[in-house]
């Protein structure tokens, strides 16, 4: 009797494991949480890219990419030579001269996190100094001139920014906030729209503490409706509507990793256990394109990576890229038919094919 009990308890948990793991079955085996939240265990398409060298980068370290019109703007991750942007254009094969100097004097910077184009402004973006500087964008693309328009004191801590407009910009990683993103007047700094409310946070965890482990990229659509946030040790992102200011969706997947790490007061530490996810971005009005690592922080190389996932603008998990070489950023054109990147170990821009 008490084997057969055993065994139809066997007989029952297996069967509980098997409705609710196969529930809901779909083309990129996701699941639907709620009505706003996916989990995906794969995607439907693996493609296969050959990447070709198209130009030897020799200005040192560059691993954020950005097309812009007809040019590939580099920005250099290291202090030798001492400028951060180098212009390689498509049309004519050649590299501009640097510009926009390292250094700590009037009109340089030390920490550029991000950078790119509103209107007829090219913006950068500088953590260490807390600064967004503007220039002429025109005169940066063509002629390698960071003619400085305007300077604009960030007052508070933003890990990560995008201007939205001439007026506005987009913010995340503020310690003391309970949302995920800020949008602030660029000129004073004000708070115009807090949204992507965090919920649920353990009682154990500071706010701050909670916005590091939560840390996240942020890029905006092309048309500027919708923006992405795209977590840096989860694989999840979260696409929200920038006019109604609510999310659109959020994805989690496919291998559905949380942040792993040490709290210690209003700090998160990475540890041996923590794992690196997205790395970069680059977003055209149909498609959202991620480096991806996946690797353990304490890994040989966790922010390069083989591969770049594809989603929708509505969150859905299109495919996945896979190549030989080692990225860490990308930029796609406009058409989604090419896509660019900067390979680390032989100091080529690549193009291939999509």
């Amino acid at each position: 009797m008490h084997l057969k009990k055993a065994i139809s308890i066997v007989q029952c948990c297996l069967m509980i494991t098997y409705l609710f793991g196969c529930s809901d079955k779909r083309t990129n085996s996701e699941n639907i949480i709620d009505q706003k939240t996916i989990t995906f265990s794969e995607f439907s398409i693996e493609e296969h890219i050959i990447f070709k060298n198209i130009y030897e980068y020799k200005e040192g370290i560059s691993c954020n990419l950005q097309l812009i019109d007809s040019t590939l703007v580099c920005m250099n991750v290291s202090n030798q030579p001492n400028f951060f942007f180098f212009n390689y254009n498509l049309v004519k094969g050649d590299l501009s001269s640097g510009y926009l100097n390292y250094g700590r004097g009037p009109g340089e910077l030390i920490g550029v996190m991000s950078f790119g184009v509103v209107g007829d402004l090219f913006w950068v973006y500088d953590i260490t100094t807390k600064k967004i500087l503007t220039a002429e964008k025109k005169k940066a693309l063509t002629e390698g001139e960071f003619a400085i328009r305007d300077e604009f004191a960030v007052k508070q801590d933003q890990y990560w920014i995008n201007l939205k407009d001439s007026l506005h910009y987009y913010g995340v990683g503020s310690p003391n906030s309970n949302y995920s993103i800020q949008e602030r007047e660029l000129f004073s700094g004000k708070l115009a729209k807090e949204y992507g409310e965090y919920k649920n946070i353990p009682d154990d965890i500071s706010l701050p503490a909670y916005n590091e482990l939560k840390q996240n990229f942020i890029f905006v659509k092309p048309k500027g409706d919708m923006l992405v946030l795209v977590r840096r040790f989860e694989d999840v992102i979260e696409i929200y509507d920038t006019e109604k200011q609510t999310l659109i969706k959020r994805v989690h997947g496919p291998e559905g990793f949380n942040a792993e790490g040490l709290v210690e007061g209003d700090s998160f530490i990475r540890n041996k256990n923590t794992r690196i996810s997205f790395l970069y971005g680059a977003l055209t009005n149909n498609y959202i394109y991620l480096t991806y690592s996946g690797h353990l922080d304490f890994d040989e190389n966790p922010y390069l990576t083989q591969c770049v996932y594809v989603y929708d603008w509505e969150g859905n998990p299109i495919r996945k890229i896979v190549f030989e070489n080692n990225v860490g950023s990308i930029a796609v054109s406009a058409d989604d038919k090419t896509m660019y990147a900067f390979d680390e170990n032989t100091g080529y821009i690549l193009q291939a094919e999509i």
